[in-house]
């Protein structure tokens, strides 16, 4: 009796075991992915993720290895509604009054704000994981009540890349359970995919997890020297024993054999220069006076150029990095132009 219950048992067990994996749409390794939309990232001219609050675009920039991407943006965002005047009772009234005719805290405003900056590295992993564009597993053609459970009867969210002078939009239903998966299917064709979620949740949200915060985003063994240039003088600083992690260091172009601990230290301070807004417009109103600039020289690619500004008004620095004119932490842009003025060699 009890070897008949512990048999019974397993076989449960063992059907739950694979109704989970099902469900959540864990790949077998052994078999291949089948591939959705054969895609090429260097063809890709723009990608569209659509959800109910907003929308995001990422649009390339420039080609090979200089090819970067930045996100037009646009998401609702809550704000505080103003709360009405209140008028002044003729009489005074008791408190049971007071409490019932207290007016009730008004809804938020929902605005859609539109913003334009750099991608992020979730937005790049997103693009590698488009290239191509996978499936975990293929469902088949599924009937109107199953479609409508997935949330793929009437799709709230849309991913369309564009690429090779075609168009393709995957209309996006439900995760599944433990969220790792999400029932997907190209528009226009009936079969239903099971597609990893972290394939397009990186596309969804504010710039506060799409943007790329670093003004240089590379990693030190990639750069190769670095220009500085502070009112009427300028120097160029190499990177000495640069694949070697423990001596690498910068040293004055003009003797190499000389370690520069200052040039060394203002380069770890640019890598850590991060913005905390990106701005749609030129240098701050009432103009701003160049306070130093580098000039970032890499490996493989155009060098990164970045100018730090006083503004005008002492309201703080502002940074242009390529084409891209932030905001940054006033500490940070003083830490720079301190530095250099320091590391440059006197007149």
């Amino acid at each position: 009796m009890k070897q008949g219950l512990w048999f019974h048992a397993g076989l449960l067990g063992a059907a739950v075991i694979v109704a989970y994996l099902v469900w959540t749409g864990k790949p077998d390794d052994k078999k291949e992915q089948p591939v959705l939309v054969a895609l090429d990232a260097a063809d890709v001219a723009g990608i569209l993720y659509t959800w109910p609050e907003g929308e995001n675009r990422v649009v390339p920039e420039g080609k090979g290895a200089d090819r970067s991407y930045r996100v037009e943006s646009a998401v609702d965002v809550k704000k505080p509604a103003s709360r009405p005047a209140t008028q002044p009772a003729s009489a005074p009234a008791t408190q049971p009054e007071l409490a019932s005719s207290a007016p009730a805290a008004p809804e938020p405003i929902v605005e859609r704000e539109r913003s334009q900056f750099p991608a992020g590295s979730s937005v790049l992993k997103t693009l590698e994981a488009l290239a191509p564009l996978k499936a975990l597993r293929t469902l088949g053609k599924l009937d109107d009540e199953r479609l409508e459970r997935m949330g793929l009867a009437e799709p709230k969210r849309t991913l369309t890349v564009e690429a090779g002078g075609r168009s393709y939009t995957l209309e996006l239903g439900e995760t599944t359970y433990g969220g790792q998966g999400r029932y997907a299917r190209l528009r226009g064709k009936p079969e239903v995919h099971l597609i990893a979620n972290s394939t397009v949740l990186a596309l969804e949200g504010s710039a506060v997890r799409l943007m790329e915060w670093r003004l240089v985003p590379v990693e030190l063994e990639h750069i190769v020297a670095i220009d500085v240039r502070s009112g009427a003088r300028a120097a160029t600083f190499t990177q000495v024993e640069r694949a070697q992690e423990a001596k690498r260091h910068f040293a004055l172009a003009t003797a190499p054999e000389e370690r520069s601990d200052e040039a060394t230290n203002l380069v770890a301070k640019l890598r850590a220069l991060r913005a905390s807004k990106y701005l749609n417009q030129e240098p701050a109103p009432g103009g701003a006076t160049e306070a130093a600039a580098f000039a970032v020289k890499l490996d493989n690619g155009a060098p990164l150029a970045l100018q730090v500004y006083e503004r005008a008004d002492g309201k703080g620095y502002q940074v242009r990095a390529g084409r891209w004119l932030a905001e940054v932490a006033e500490a940070q842009a003083r830490e720079l132009v301190e530095g250099a003025t320091a590391v440059l060699p006197a007149p």
